[in-house]
This record gives structure tokens, C-alpha cells and sequence, in this order.
């Protein structure tokens, strides 16, 4: 899935990635426009490209069509994440933990909320949680080092840091900034500020 591959280093260019991965969910919904996953894409797509409010009708669509659909809720807390409504996007992750208790990606998305809204022990354990699952998704662990950081732990930071860079040399801060280009300049130079400190060479 595109979404993936850029998350971890594997697309050359993570914007035209989500652009692609919007194409095909709109085509895809030219045949089967109640499909509440390829609305639920178009929205990530979107809201990855920061079209946040078209993005977040194409979520709240795909909750419409299939309300028990635990990955439709967590991209919604995605969505509502990206929009600044941390309140609202646990809420999400907690009722997509009800319809799918350790659906793995919730403790990654609720981990990026927790992390956005300064909790940095919380979002720790969302990640360590997560990468007890898959423990080469590189932008968690990155987002972990970001974490670690905000908790003043340098040396753990690091070491997720050097893990990430020889893994996947790709996911540069300049790459890192890419991916985050929806978010706003406070989050993304507080970010790259954090993984600087803990290692990531900006190209």
C-alpha cells in the first residue's frame, strides 16, 4: 500500500504516492461509490495531501456506510488528528479498539495523537506496543525517538534513530518533513528539532 511505503522509506517521492493512492480510491468509487474503504482511503489520501476538511468528509462518509469497521475509525482519528481534534480522534481509537481489541495500527495512530498532544509517556507505550507487532514500520519508530525526545531520554531516541537510518536510509528529515507536509510548521520544526537531536541527518 502506498500509505506504507512511504511511512517507511520505500516511495521515492511520499507525495505523489498519496496522490496515487487518492487516484485509485476514486476510481475505485466510480464503480462502487458505498465502498466505505475506498472512501476511507480517498480521505487519508487527502488528508496526508492536507486537504483536511475534504479529507475528513470522505472519513465521516466511510463511517456512515460501515459504522463497525475498525480501520475506518482509526483513519478517522487519523484524519481528526491531522485537524487538531485530539479529543475527538481518541474517541475514535477507542471505539475502533472495541470493534477490533489489538488491532495493531490503533496503537500506532493513537500513539501520533498522543505525541501531538504533548502526552509523552502515553505515546511511548502506544509505539512500543505497536512495534511489538511490526518492529520494521520505521516512521513509528521514528515518531518513537520524536517521543523519547519529548521525555528526555537522548539515549533511547538514539538508538531508534541509528536503527532507522541503517535500515532505511531514506527516511531523511528532509523525507520526514515531506510526510508530515499536512501537519503545521509549529509540529513539523518541533519534530525534525527532536530527531535532529537524536541523530537523523537532514539529507
Amino acid at each position: 500500500m502506498d500509505f506504507h511505503s512511504c511511512f517507511n522509506g520505500w516511495s521515492i517521492e511520499p507525495i505523489e504516492a498519496f496522490r496515487r493512492a487518492g487516484d485509485e480510491a476514486r476510481a475505485g468509487l466510480c464503480g462502487h461509490d458505498r465502498e466505505a474503504s475506498l472512501h476511507s482511503a480517498l480521505g487519508l489520501a487527502e488528508t496526508y495531501l492536507g486537504n483536511l476538511q475534504t479529507g475528513l468528509g470522505c472519513l465521516w462518509r466511510a463511517i456512515a456506510l460501515n459504522p463497525n469497521d475498525a480501520e475506518c475509525r482509526t483513519w478517522l482519528g487519523i484524519g481528526l488528528t491531522y485537524a487538531g481534534d485530539l479529543e475527538g480522534a481518541q474517541a475514535a481509537f477507542a471505539r475502533a479498539d472495541l470493534l477490533s481489541p489489538n488491532y495493531h495500527p490503533i496503537f500506532l495512530f493513537r500513539g501520533d495523537a498522543e505525541y501531538a498532544g504533548g502526552n509523552y509517556n502515553a505515546a511511548t507505550a502506544s509505539f512500543d506496543r505497536f512495534l511489538m507487532v511490526l518492529p520494521e514500520y520505521h516512521g513509528a519508530r521514528l515518531l518513537r525517538a520524536a517521543s523519547y525526545m519529548g521525555m528526555g531520554d537522548l539515549e533511547s531516541a538514539r538508538k531508534d534513530v541509528s536503527f532507522v537510518s541503517r535500515e532505511s536510509p531514506r527516511l531523511t528529515g528532509e523525507y520526514v518533513d515531506r510526510l508530515q507536509q499536512a501537519r503545521g510548521p509549529e509540529f513539523r520544526n518541533n519534530l525534525w528539532s527532536r530527531l535532529s537531536a537524536a541523530g537523523l541527518p537532514w539529507k
